[in-house]
């Protein structure tokens, strides 16, 4: 593939896990990927600890901000190739399968559920940062023909 694949991260709020994974495969995807994020219901704002832990590992923050899913529906949104969910709350969303057959869906630590004090709940936050870097780590190592797969499942049939 000459073009890079867009990658979609879609999550309830995307006020974490999504924005995070964003980030990284922004970061490390070179020329090969573009990383989108989104949300079905999402937030109004990022969460703090999500722009605290990604900064303080050296990733651009500036442009990351809660978007709907709505927004990658338009006609002049990005054509999407592989579509990867980080909650398990999209499967009360059927609707969104019509429009975005999820590629895969990682189960990833939910930080909505971390309650505690700050330190705890930082600490929470750059674990799932770990998380997903590892998962996105082996996306972009990835064979061409795989990703060619993943993006174009019926191309092989």
């Amino acid at each position: 593939m000459t073009q890079p694949y867009n990658v979609l991260f879609l999550c309830k709020h995307n006020a974490s896990r999504s924005l995070m994974a964003e980030a990284i495969l922004n970061k490390i995807g070179g020329d090969r990927f573009v990383a989108y994020s989104a949300g079905v219901e999402p937030s109004a704002s990022a969460h703090p600890f999500t722009l605290e832990v990604l900064k303080q590992e050296g990733y651009d923050v500036a442009s990351l901000a809660p978007k709907s899913v709505n927004q990658f529906l338009q006609d002049n949104a990005p054509k999407i190739d592989l579509v990867i969910g980080l909650c398990n709350s999209l499967q009360q969303h059927a609707d969104i399968d019509g429009k975005f057959p999820l590629t895969a869906h990682w189960h990833i630590n939910d930080t909505d559920s971390v309650s505690a004090d700050n330190e705890v709940e930082k600490a929470a936050f750059s674990q799932v940062l770990r998380q997903l870097s590892q998962r996105i780590h082996l996306l972009t190592n990835l064979p061409e023909d795989k990703i060619e797969h993943l993006a174009h499942p019926s191309a092989d049939a």
